[in-house]
């Protein structure tokens, strides 16, 4: 992670968040070990045991520096995935301005058909945020097998500024699903998760 002058701490706002696999875990085992701890039946256990593995593997391939499985209902498998990282920049790209330019300029390159993103800057307990909804093909970094998914994220601009080997640093929090048609009441729980996210300074 580099050399840091501040640590970033995510949380979720309910029950029912799993943690991925820890580096030294296989997913194999892992998934084995979240399907027994839900005490998943056996109709449900095999295919959310798919379900996670399929997970598992996105999650190590993104090499994201935490995240989380959000299964509020064992019943129901995997309703919505959230992961987070730091992104760092050069001064003049680290304000909040100039992040939502390029997070605009991003976000319609990559909209999908008649998907119309939506970029605004919103205000955190962390500090200020871009934050961006919407479609992507091929999935928001952890949708498993889905070919489109949908995704909400918040681009966190601290202030004053914090570092990562003395350059500033922007925390990236996302959470995606790929249950589309209800699409409103995920991207409300993503804003609930960004909420809780804390900087401290070190």
């Amino acid at each position: 992670m580099g050399s840091r002058d501040f640590i970033y701490y995510v949380d979720f706002p309910d029950d029912g968040w799993v943690t991925p696999p820890e580096p030294d875990e296989t997913i194999a085992a892992w998934a084995d070990d979240v399907v027994r701890d839900l005490r998943a039946k056996e109709g449900t256990a095999v295919a959310l045991g798919s379900q996670l593995r399929s997970y598992g593997q996105s999650y190590r391939e993104l090499e994201a520096e935490t995240g989380a499985l959000w299964i509020p209902q064992v019943d129901d498998g995997v309703l919505a995935t959230l992961w987070a990282d730091v992104l760092v920049a050069e001064p003049a790209a680290a304000t909040i301005e100039a992040v939502l330019e390029a997070e605009r300029a991003r976000a319609a390159a990559m909209a999908v058909g008649e998907d119309q993103p939506s970029v605004e800057v919103v205000e955190l307990p962390a500090g200020p945020a871009v934050r961006t909804r919407m479609l992507e093909l091929g999935g928001h970094g952890l949708a498993g097998s889905a070919s489109l998914a949908e995704r909400v994220s918040h681009l966190i601009v601290p202030t004053p500024a914090v570092h990562d080997e003395g350059r500033p640093a922007i925390v990236r929090h996302v959470v995606g699903w790929v249950l589309l048609e209800h699409g409103d009441d995920l991207a409300e729980l993503a804003d609930d998760c960004a909420t809780l996210v804390e900087i401290e300074r070190l």
